[in-house]
């Protein structure tokens, strides 16, 4: 302290004592400041996001139909979005949401806060290049205008297309196309809107979402991350960020009059009076609809019928409410949003209604899609085709018996998948017209007992008299096994694995690998149901190289084919597709663990294959479509009709008995199946 001191008296030239004193002595009102210095240096005001909203934010006239101060109440179900996004307690906030209904205004209200009372630097991540250009040019420059403009500093480059820098922060707008600008400096703040407008991937570096979200490490817990977008499928980004959330809340709306509250749904929901509709086109139905103001919204409990001006009026009544309980919610740090345009003040419900009448219909669905991302805030699935359990209840008791072979079947045919608790497997046999019926299905622990249960293991047939086995028996002709997964197993890839499995049988076992959307073709152009890869690997437990043939299948196309097989006699045509007597509960629930969707694959529609509900098995369904694939792999189609199969094993089992029953100097030359040693084909 004496150093500080002594240096203090050589820069004053007077004692440092009698200059500290005197500072402490002087009354800070007697300074003459200037309004730019008491801006400057007063502390914050000690207010939240809603304050601040009414005190400060502004609305541009050339960015709205409504400019001028902004007024909370006008849009009740952006109030809490707007206390999260300034709450510091949140550090990831996600709105799932319809279009048009205010949240990006709650957005620029967040920037407002953070740049006066927050202050951190702060990235803004749109879809496109030219995105981000109009969000600057129709947003944010007129925001920097009417909103911060006490907060500018005065320097015309510090305001351009990519960057504003105020004497407080600095915010940054990238597209989610450009790496370098993604992975730039470390930001306080990301905000991501229309997410689900975001290119797949950055280069290698992965989905941009991602990649602008590791920008906010270094902050900790002070750094915050927001999502904002209309949804389109499951798939999509915003959906998997609000599904990834526990802390859910859901826009309610109280009743008028059993005052129960609702989240209001447009399925359930929303009724009109159908009378002379019937039989008219869907633009005039429309237009009755519209013109007579014929939609209401219907309270789930008591039945209420609201008019669209007793909604309005119930609007700043409502709430958000979470899925978890109010002391787990008040402990949350990560928060999701969602809400349709039921909740919005701009909407009227029978224009709505008017509008899905428009979009019914199968050359509507694209039109259908964006009414329910745009309007209603929600994911998009259309389900084409799922298969009922009572098809498979049908075919069990039609079924025939386990382990046996029928007579008509000319070859067998096993696959198996690969789980953590060891490999699912399906043993099928193939007959004459791509016939086929299940013999044995179960779980092997280990590759070793795979091979013991499928390709060591012989079945009976069924011989050609009602009751009777032919003297031959049958084993699998070929054993497919999945190597998709990557499993560790006991320290080892369960695909390494399986490529080294099947090295070492390579007449009858073969690797295959499942692709699915990344396989699929483009309109118009060519399937390729297999296509082969030669894999090197190093084989589990040493350091030797070797190789494998890869076969790789096109799922969607052999799912539609295995469909499309179940389902024959549903239509009347032949069963070929036949099932075991014994089939249990279980098979059934995994054999109808999938369904067909209609998604949009840029700008087409396309259907894909997914699970009916996550978690659900689906690992004899992946089995069954690979028999499927072997049966091409096989050529099965080449197996003769059933008669000619049964006519050639009864003179094989005659001549084994014709050398059985042979003397002894006749059959020294057979071998023990009946067969001469010495061949007499040339």
């Amino acid at each position: 302290m004496s150093d500080l001191l002594d240096d203090l008296d050589l820069l004053c030239g007077l004692p440092a004592a009698a200059l500290v004193q005197e500072l402490w002595e002087v009354d800070p009102e007697s300074f003459e400041w200037t309004e730019r210095e008491r801006q400057q240096w007063s502390p914050p005001p000690d207010i939240d996001g809603l304050e601040y909203a009414r005190t400060y934010h502004k609305i541009a006239p050339e960015t709205s139909a409504e400019p001028g101060d902004f007024d909370p109440d006008r849009t009740p179900h952006t109030k809490e979005i707007i206390e999260a996004f300034c709450d510091p307690r949140f550090s990831k906030v996600v709105v799932k949401k319809c279009t048009q209904a205010g949240a990006s205004e709650a957005m620029r209200v967040a920037l407002g806060y953070w740049a006066r009372l927050d202050p951190g630097p702060c990235l803004l991540v749109l879809p496109t290049k030219q995105s981000a250009d109009k969000m600057f040019r129709k947003h944010l420059e007129p925001w920097t205008r009417h909103v911060v403009k006490d907060l500018q500093t005065g320097l015309t480059h510090d305001i351009t297309n990519e960057r504003i820098e105020l004497t407080t922060m600095v915010l940054e707008s990238a597209n989610a196309g450009s790496p370098s600008a993604l992975a730039a400096d470390p930001r306080r703040y990301v905000v991501l809107d229309d997410l689900d407008d975001f290119p797949p991937s950055v280069g290698r570096q992965g989905a941009p979402e991602e990649v602008a979200q590791s920008r906010v490490r270094t902050f900790t817990t002070r750094g915050k991350v927001i999502m904002i977008s209309s949804p389109t499928t499951e798939e999509g980004p915003i959906s998997q960020a609000f599904e990834a959330i526990s802390d859910k809340r859901f826009f309610h709306l109280p009743c008028g009059a059993c005052g129960e509250w609702f989240i209001p749904d447009w399925r359930s929901g929303v009724v009109w009076d159908k009378e002379g509709l019937k039989g008219l086109p869907a633009a005039k139905k429309a237009a009755i609809i519209r013109r007579e103001q014929r939609a209401r919204l219907k309270c789930p409990d008591c039945g209420h019928l609201m008019t669209d001006q007793e909604r309005l009026q119930l609007l700043p009544e409502g709430c958000y409410i979470s899925v978890l309980e109010p002391e787990e919610a008040a402990q949350s740090t990560e928060v999701a949003f969602q809400f349709s345009a039921l909740v919005n003040p701009w909407s009227n419900l029978s224009d709505l209604a008017a509008k899905w009448v428009t979009v019914q219909g199968p050359d509507q669905l694209e039109a259908l899609q964006r009414f329910i991302n745009h309007e209603l805030g929600e994911t998009f699935e259309h389900v084409t085709h799922k298969t009922s359990s009572k098809v498979f209840h049908r075919k069990r008791d039609n079924g025939g018996p386990r382990l046996i072979v029928p007579k008509w079947a000319g070859k067998l045919i096993a696959t198996a998948d690969t789980q953590k608790n060891g490999h699912p497997y399906v043993i099928r046999a193939w007959g004459h017209g791509f016939r086929s019926r299940l013999v044995q299905w179960g779980l092997a622990e280990d590759l070793e007992d795979l091979y013991e249960k499928t390709l060591a293991h012989s079945f009976d047939i069924e011989g050609s008299e009602p009751g009777t086995f032919c003297e031959e028996r049958m084993s699998p002709e070929i054993l497919a096994v999945d190597s998709g997964g990557g499993i560790d197993l006991g320290g080892i890839s369960s695909t390494r694995m399986v490529y080294d499995f099947a090295m070492q049988h390579p007449e009858r076992v073969v690797a295959v690998k499942g692709q699915g959307g990344e396989n699929r073709a483009k309109p118009g152009s060519r399937i390729t149901p297999i296509r082969y890869s030669t894999i090197r690997f190093k084989r589990p437990g040493t350091d030797v190289d070797a190789k494998v043939l890869l076969h790789l299948l096109h799922t969607i196309y052999y799912k539609n084919i295995l469909d499309n097989l179940i389902l024959r006699e549903e239509t009347g045509l032949p069963v070929l597709w036949e099932e075991c007597e014994e089939i249990d509960d279980d098979y059934i629930l995994q054999l109808t663990s999938e369904k067909q969707v209609l998604v949009r694959v840029g700008n087409r529609m396309t259907k894909e294959w997914r699970k009916v509900s996550e978690g659900r098995r689906n690992d004899l369904w992946d089995c069954s479509v690979y028999q499927i694939a072997c049966a091409d792999l096989v050529d099965v189609r080449a197996i003769e009709p059933e008669e000619k199969l049964v006519e050639k094993r009864d003179k094989r089992s005659q001549r084994r008995r014709d050398r059985r029953n042979a003397p002894p100097s006749q059959r020294r030359f057979s071998r023990a199946d009946g067969r001469p040693w010495i061949s007499r084909r040339r």
